[in-house]
C-alpha cells in the first residue's frame, strides 16, 4: 500500500480502484442472486397455498356430495321402512 509520508494518507492506487469496484460488483451481483432466490422462494409458497386452498375446497366439496348421498340413502331407507 502508498501512503503519503506527510499526511500519513493511503494513496489510492489503480489497483485499489480496480479492487474495490470488483468487490462492489461481486456484491451487487450476489445481492441480485438473492433476491432472486428470495422471488422464487416466494413465488413457490405461493404456488403451494394456492394448490392447499385448491385442495380444500376439492375435499370440501366431496364431503358436501358425500353428505348429501347420505341424506338421500336415509330418506330412502325411512321411506321404504314406513311402507
Amino acid at each position: 500500500k502508498w501512503y503519503d509520508p506527510e499526511t500519513g494518507r493511503h494513496i489510492v492506487t489503480f489497483e485499489d480502484e480496480r479492487e474495490a469496484r470488483l468487490q462492489e460488483r461481486g456484491a451487487r451481483i450476489l445481492a441480485e442472486a438473492d433476491a432472486r432466490e428470495e422471488q422464487e422462494a416466494r413465488l413457490q409458497a405461493e404456488a403451494e397455498a394456492r394448490e392447499g386452498r385448491e385442495a380444500l375446497v376439492q375435499e370440501r366439496e366431496a364431503r358436501l356430495q358425500a353428505e348429501a348421498r347420505a341424506r338421500e340413502l336415509e330418506a330412502r331407507l325411512e321411506s321404504t321402512g314406513n311402507q
